[in-house]
């Protein structure tokens, strides 16, 4: 059988393992953010969920984190 890996292409939506680094949080906090409606993402399946730089800028900025970070457009996250 073979597998397939799913490279996400798209720079401003990221998936849970790239935005638990972006924060520098646990993929399970991120997980949590989103079960509480914290974070904004779409949910392509039941396994593919992905969350856009937008909805994380919100969350920071509505000072959630703490944090003072700025996404910008550009390639990688």
């Amino acid at each position: 059988s073979k597998k397939y890996s799913y490279e996400n292409t798209n720079t401003d939506m990221l998936d849970i393992k790239q935005t638990a680094k972006l924060l520098g949080t646990s993929e399970r906090f991120v997980r949590l953010l989103l079960e509480r409606g914290r974070l904004k993402y779409i949910k392509h399946s039941a396994r593919m969920i992905r969350i856009s730089k937008q909805a994380i800028n919100e969350y920071i900025q509505a000072g959630l984190l703490g944090a003072h970070l700025v996404i910008t457009k550009g390639k990688g996250y």
